[in-house]
């Protein structure tokens, strides 16, 4: 399974170019529809993610992901997401993605979570930490943040994610928690101030 505990039913992210000094590198020709107008490439840490994947699970809820150059989704050692949920407010977004992980505790003793609320622009953060395994059985850790702002949708209440996902495999999930420390206040930084693209979704 992808053990990305995604917004499904809940709310939804911006997307964003991050600022960053360092050379992007060369992102691979996008492998799937454009369908909420943000075809990428999107910029975090000086590196370029290209649209690899989009759905519509429901009438109302878009998700896209982008990958850096080389790296695949059944094996991504990063990843940006970009959602849009209509109908669901940044609470609730928040709330259904807490419970979601709430729930996964009970089987995965790694589950951590914060969360942070900045009144002044109805925004959230959540970052957490999973593990998992790939569909060939691999193990893996992954640790999230999501970036939820409000937004429209038909003229009605969404919430937009703009997330990145970072995973290690194997022998390197020791050092990737290890290196958790230093990681995780740094990309939680550059992904609250990255710059978040507006959403277009064809009436």
């Amino acid at each position: 399974m992808t053990a990305t505990v995604s917004l499904t039913a809940c709310g939804a992210a911006g997307t964003g170019t991050a600022p960053g000094s360092g050379a992007a590198s060369v992102a691979p020709t996008p492998t799937a529809p454009d369908l909420i107008g943000v075809p990428g490439p999107l910029s975090l840490d000086g590196i370029d993610h290209s649209l690899a994947a989009s759905s519509k699970p429901k009438p109302t809820y878009y998700r896209q992901e982008y990958l850096p150059s080389g790296q695949q989704l059944d094996s991504y050692q990063r990843m940006l997401q970009v959602e849009l949920v209509g109908g669901a407010a940044v609470a609730d977004a928040v709330k259904t993605q807490v419970t979601a992980l709430d729930q996964r505790k009970k089987t995965d003793p790694v589950v951590n979570y914060d969360v942070r609320v900045k009144q002044e622009t109805g925004e959230a953060l959540l970052d957490f930490v999973l593990a998992g395994k790939t569909q060939a059985g691999e193990d893996f850790i992954e640790w999230n943040v999501y970036r939820y702002v409000p937004a429209t949708l038909a003229g009605k209440k969404a919430t937009q994610l703009y997330g990145l996902s970072l995973r290690a495999y194997g022998k390197g999930r020791e050092d990737f928690l290890k290196n958790l420390k230093q990681t995780r206040p740094k990309e939680v930084n550059a992904v609250a101030l990255a710059q978040v693209p507006k959403v277009t979704v064809p009436a």
